[in-house]
């Protein structure tokens, strides 16, 4: 059997758009695991009560508190803005691969030690994997718009700009005082 040129260059572009899907999809699951684990490490907040009698002490705990709250919704916004896009994609992919067990570990692993080794480097990388790149290639938003323009179905069900927004909200509480006081208290824990 005889393929001609046609047929060859057919075959070619489906293998690499899959392969582009793959990186994709694969990209946007990292990104939503370590996001995932990432807050999961930051709950479970519980102010030292031990200064509260202290000049100022009821006042440093409330402003650690609205810290903790401030920091816990807007990594929630960006989870669930994420989401979205990562059950879509996976949707649109039929994915059920071994390797999405392998990149979800390989995530949480990393946001584990950089959450130990800074509380900082975490907000630091989350930032850099929308915007610039993940370790596995394209960031979180070329992917979504990779997705946006290629997919089939649900074409609104990818939406970059909600999670350009969720990102810039988390990037600005850094210069939150609230939001930096809880997040020293847990540098120092």
């Amino acid at each position: 059997m005889k393929i001609t040129r046609k047929q060859l260059r057919k075959i070619i572009k489906e293998q690499m758009d899959q392969s582009k899907d793959l990186e994709g999809f694969y990209a946007l699951l990292y990104t939503q695991r370590y996001l995932v684990q990432y807050t999961l490490k930051t709950r479970g907040y519980q102010p030292d009560t031990s200064a509260i009698d202290s000049p100022g002490g009821a006042k440093d705990i409330a402003s650690k508190n609205r810290g903790a709250r401030k920091l816990e919704e807007s990594l929630g916004s960006l989870t669930e803005a994420l989401g979205k896009s990562v059950g879509n994609a996976m949707n649109d992919i039929g994915l059920a691969s071994p390797e999405r067990v392998s990149i979800k570990k390989e995530a949480e692993a990393a946001a584990s030690d950089d959450y130990r080794e800074d509380v900082y480097k975490g907000i630091e990388e989350i930032d850099r994997m929308i915007n610039d790149q993940t370790p596995i290639g394209m960031s979180a938003v070329e992917a979504i718009n990779y997705f946006s323009s290629t997919m089939r179905q649900n074409r609104e069900g990818y939406d970059s700009q909600s999670v350009i927004t969720a990102t810039q909200q988390l990037i600005a509480l850094m210069d939150d005082n609230d939001v930096l006081g809880f997040l020293d208290t847990w540098a120092q824990a």
